[in-house]
């Protein structure tokens, strides 16, 4: 039976492995001389498994490098109501899917609260720069808050991705949960049509606060990409 020989570079499952730089210079996929040229076919169909093995896991770590990179650009900015739901919408900070805005400690909005409404226009401005997306977290008390419309309507207006979730059921510092609240969009008309016409709310199918969390974690990158496509397109 022809066997291979000169095959300096193998794992210790006796196939051929990719050398090391140091050992040579790679000029090609990693091969082995062979004492026949005309290698029998079940030697040569295991070289071409090491072969697209190794390129099939380059172009693996190539995808999963440039998704990341993906994920990491996307920069969004929470809306929610702070007294009620800033335990609940820090849970959602938090998991790392995203990069969100820093929302104002309550020295700090008790200050912009000072200056009137151009202060806090400014501010919601500020916090919305060098951002793709608007997501609103809803709670029991959400929908039709001066504020929260007006974050709502400003990201729209300078064509960011707008996208609610229901958070009421993710449990607080207290371990309590909350009641569903109203559709904060049909509250914000854009052309005279409401917002929920148009941009998309999602309400995890779950009651365990554990699985809501885990729901949103696994579907946020996709609904805000959804979010971003949905305004590309009016």
């Amino acid at each position: 039976m022809t066997q291979a020989i000169g095959c300096r570079y193998r794992s210790r499952d006796g196939y051929p492995r990719r050398p090391n730089t140091s050992q040579r210079k790679r000029k090609g996929p990693t091969s082995c001389i062979l004492s026949n040229p005309n290698p029998p076919l079940a030697l040569t169909q295991v070289r071409l498994r090491v072969y697209w093995r190794l390129e099939g896991i380059t172009d693996t770590l190539v995808k999963t490098d440039r998704s990341q990179k993906m994920a990491t650009q996307r920069r969004v900015f929470y809306s929610f109501h702070y007294r009620q739901d800033a335990w609940r919408a820090a849970q959602v900070r938090n998991m790392g899917v995203l990069e969100g805005n820093q929302p104002a400690s309550d020295n700090d909005w008790e200050e912009i609260e000072n200056g009137g409404a151009p202060a806090i226009k400014r501010w919601i401005d500020s916090q919305m720069k060098g951002r793709s997306c608007a997501v609103i977290l809803i709670g029991s008390h959400t929908a039709n808050r001066k504020w929260i419309n007006y974050e709502i309507k400003r990201a729209w207006d300078i064509n960011k991705g707008v996208v609610g979730i229901y958070i009421h059921n993710l449990e607080d510092e207290n371990g309590e949960q909350s009641t569903k609240g109203k559709n904060p969009f049909t509250y914000v008309l854009i052309g005279g049509q409401p917002l929920s016409e148009i941009v998309k709310d999602y309400n995890p199918p779950f009651v365990i606060s554990k699985k809501v969390y885990s729901y949103i974690h696994d579907n946020l990158a996709n609904w805000v990409e959804e979010a971003i496509r949905i305004r590309g397109s009016k």
